[in-house]
């Protein structure tokens, strides 16, 4: 742009005087003499306009280095970015899961294994002198003597009639026996009679068969009681006609 201008001044000075006085001074080209300070004033408001750019750019660098919401962060996130935290988690989960059977299994090791706690030394025996209740001894019962109406008995020795007479009483201890001798009277007595009559009058006239017939009578007697023994009887009447 220099030379341009340079060429048209030559150009200027050149021209004829003829024509010089004839036609007006030339005056510059202000336009063009004046560009040069046009393209600075350009280059300056290219310059501010360049300066928008850079603002901006400024801005995306510091919107950059700050530090971004971490929810953002995971949505703009890949799946296949999350693979290794899920991943770390199943690891753990299995860590823990190892560990608790471990620890269980020690815990059953050593309560099964553990020493018995030693049993306590016995405690000293003290002779203690056991005293029995006092036995209460039964009440005496009341002894009653009962004694039977007499026996009547007939024998036929030979064609000829032989009587035995008997007589005797018993004592009896208690009420209960008592009246239950004195229910049973009939059965007694028909009972001592059929063994007068069955026996051998012979045997009943001798004298020494008196302990057998005192323990005899008995006998009949006892069998026919159940809430008490009959212990002697005694005969107050004996013969043989």
């Amino acid at each position: 742009m220099a030379d341009d201008q340079e060429d048209i001044v030559s150009q200027n000075v050149n021209e004829s005087p003829s024509e010089t006085d004839q036609q007006p001074k030339v005056t510059l080209d202000t336009g063009k003499i004046g560009a040069p300070s046009g393209r600075s004033l350009q280059k300056v408001e290219l310059d501010l306009d360049d300066a928008v750019f850079l603002d901006v750019e400024d801005d995306e660098e510091e919107a950059s280095s700050q530090p971004q919401d971490p929810l953002l962060q995971d949505k703009h996130e890949e799946p296949g970015q999350r693979q290794p935290k899920q991943w770390n988690y199943k690891k753990i989960i299995i860590f823990a899961g190892i560990a608790f059977v471990c620890i269980a299994i020690i815990i059953s090791l050593w309560m099964l294994l553990r020493p018995e706690p030693e049993a306590p030394p016995p405690a000293p025996i003290q002779n203690k002198k056991t005293t029995s209740p006092p036995r209460k001894e039964p009440p005496e019962l009341t002894e009653h003597v009962m004694a039977f109406d007499p026996f009547w008995v007939e024998f036929n020795v030979n064609g000829t009639n032989r009587f035995l007479t008997c007589r005797f009483s018993f004592p009896v201890k208690g009420d209960l026996l008592q009246y239950e001798v004195n229910r049973k009277r009939i059965i007694i007595r028909d009972a001592v009679y059929y063994y007068f009559k069955n026996k051998d009058l012979v045997f009943l006239a001798n004298k020494n068969n008196g302990d057998k017939l005192k323990s005899d009578l008995l006998e009949i007697i006892n069998q026919y009681l159940g809430n008490g023994q009959l212990e002697e009887i005694l005969i107050q009447e004996y013969r043989v006609q």
